[in-house]
């Protein structure tokens, strides 16, 4: 193949003119730093090159042992603000295989052909042993690109509009009066003011009035600002791909097993092996660039080379036109096997709304701010350890349930829980993180009020005065006032009801340390107010209506419906837990139960 630098080749020839745009943002070729999957400094860009065609086929890398390396078009990945190009499907040692470029548009150590994925079907190559060949099987995927294309253009102009207007404007005329007075009355004076009296005798008064004068002034009515918003959207495409499988030809009976044979009839019963072991093959990343205080792309780099390197891996981020339950229910249409949700609490249980009832797993790569569902079920705040959770920890089915017919994995907080969590606004959570729930709730706790509740279950209905309820599915110890039974599990198919009614500052902080003590000691807590029970449904009303938050999400007040779903989602953890099973509700203030 006869290569090109991209300034050498007629420019009109060229199949992708607006290159720089489109896998460069712009930004000047010499000034891109290219990195491995390890986040390792390879080299700087240098140059493209162009077969025959006028196709963009290579950047060529100088890389700092003076080596001039090729990076096919298809390992190419967007360029960060920072002008930095982190090339996510190669590690270090893949970049030293790379093909060697020189001015004599050959290669050296590697043909143009050994590093073009097009390339013809490799022979086959006998190992070491005389009696076993290692054949390597091809298949084709899909490689996504976008280009910026011009699709229309619109002109905008100004034209004068012409009109009929009337004005009023008042005038003021000067009249003469004459005034005759008898002289027989006395001597009379006589003021002319102004009248000239001539040598005839005559007296000349001059007579003035007011003319209006309109005249036509410009002045701005409106200032009207134009710009360009651009629209994110999801296009869908479908392709035949080919995959290289054996065919088998013996003479006589021998024995003769295909491993492919084996692998695809492992596929048609759902138990196929993914890439180097990983349990899944068609992994969706639903990735929520806003949540947190972290680096997105710095994440979002990490998590492709950690699981994108393991098994297929398609990434779809969040906008505000692309929720995260609209681009879940896509990646389910397109036949994926696990679905991670990576953000906070909010971008986690909307995924896991999408998946409740179907097969399809949920991994969580918690980057938010309090990950108290990441929690709940022990999965690591680190992003390499939670992708490893997901990679090969076990998939395990648990409880979900539903408030008003919205689907939850933690709990529904009414009172003091729902105050708590929507006075910690964004602003805050942003400067200080988990602790602007601390703070939020030592001031609510300042502030106590009671009010007055009625809980139906299938069986039974308790009415009683609280300061604050949670309906809990699971909560990790973080949810303080969710740990009346010590041990909220997600596996019982129950719901953990807990009853705070404290009276004062002191005994509300004192209350809640005892829960989170309960939590830690999976012990329940002994006090005469707080109380406890589990149910498989319940619905609450209180006088007046109170806020409720549903993990973490401000979803209006009360009354409220709660119905537990029994392993109702399929969720990636590292490790089960026990189950704790208790009641306790004596010593709560006008407390009244009554049995159906």
């Amino acid at each position: 193949m006869v290569l090109y630098r991209i300034g050498e080749f007629p420019q009109g020839r060229l199949k992708q003119p607006n290159y720089s745009t489109r896998y460069f943002s712009d930004c000047p070729l010499q000034e891109i730093e290219v990195y491995s999957a390890e986040s390792h400094r390879v080299g700087r860009a240098d140059d493209l090159l162009v077969d025959e065609s006028g196709s963009l086929r290579y950047l060529t890398i100088d890389t700092d042992s003076h080596r001039q390396l090729l990076l096919p078009i298809e390992r190419w990945e967007r360029v960060s603000d920072q002008n930095h190009m982190y090339v996510t499907s190669l590690n270090r040692e893949e970049f030293k295989a790379l093909a060697e470029y020189d001015d004599t548009h050959s290669t050296k150590g590697a043909s143009v052909d050994q590093v073009d994925p097009q390339a013809a079907d490799p022979p086959v190559e006998s190992s070491v042993e005389s009696d076993r060949l290692d054949v390597q099987l091809l298949e084709e995927r899909l490689v996504t690109q976008t280009q910026r294309v011009k699709t229309g253009e619109v002109k905008i102009s100004k034209h004068t509009v012409t009109e009929s207007v009337e004005a009023s404007v008042p005038v003021t005329k000067e009249k003469v009066i004459i005034e005759i007075e008898s002289v027989y009355g006395g001597q009379t004076q006589v003021d002319v003011d102004d009248a000239q009296v001539a040598e005839d005798g005559t007296v000349r008064v001059g007579i003035y009035e007011e003319q209006a004068m309109v005249c036509r002034q410009v002045v701005p009515y409106q200032n009207v600002a134009i710009r360009k918003e651009t629209v994110a959207d999801t296009v869908v495409t479908q392709e035949q791909l080919r995959r290289e499988t054996l065919d088998t030809q013996t003479d006589g009976s021998p024995v003769a097993n295909s491993a492919d044979e084996k692998m695809l009839s492992k596929k048609k019963a759902g138990t196929a092996p993914a890439l180097n072991g990983a349990m899944f093959e068609n992994i969706f990343l639903i990735f929520n660039p806003v949540s947190g205080r972290g680096d997105p792309e710095r994440d979002l780099a990490l998590i492709r080379r950690e699981i994108g390197s393991k098994a297929q891996l398609s990434v779809l981020e969040t906008t505000p036109e692309k929720s995260a339950v609209t681009l879940a229910r896509l990646a389910k249409d397109k036949g994926a096997d696990c679905i991670i949700a990576s953000g906070g609490d909010g971008t986690v249980s909307a995924v896991a709304g999408a998946l409740m009832g179907s097969d399809v797993a949920l991994g969580i790569i918690p980057r938010g701010t309090a990950n108290a569902i990441a929690a709940a079920f022990d999965i690591s705040n680190d992003l390499t350890e939670a992708c490893n959770t997901i990679l090969t920890g076990v998939a395990q089915k648990i409880d979900v349930a539903s408030c008003n017919q919205r689907p939850f994995i933690l709990l529904a907080g009414i009172g003091l829980e729902a105050d708590v969590i929507s006075q910690a606004n964004r602003q805050l959570k942003n400067k200080v993180g988990s602790a602007a729930y601390i703070l939020s709730a030592f001031q609510q706790v300042q502030e106590l009020t009671f009010f007055q509740v009625e809980m139906e279950m299938p069986d039974r209905v308790i009415t009683v005065k609280a300061s604050g309820i949670t309906v809990a599915n699971v909560a990790p110890a973080t949810s303080v006032l969710a740990q009346g039974p010590a041990d909220v599990l997600p596996r019982d198919g129950l719901l953990d009801v807990t009853i705070f009614a404290p009276e004062g500052t002191g005994g509300a902080l004192t209350a809640s340390y005892n829960l989170f003590q309960s939590a830690l000691n999976d012990t329940p807590v002994q006090r005469e107010d707080v109380g406890y029970f589990r149910c498989s449904g319940i619905k609450v009303s209180t006088e007046p209506a109170q806020k409720v938050v549903l993990d973490g999400e401000m979803i209006g007040t009360t009354p409220i419906e709660v119905k537990c779903i029994p392993k109702g989602l399929t969720l990636m953890v590292p490790r089960h837990n026990s189950v704790v099973a208790d009641e306790k509700l004596e010593g709560l203030p006008d407390l009244t139960v009554r049995y159906k």
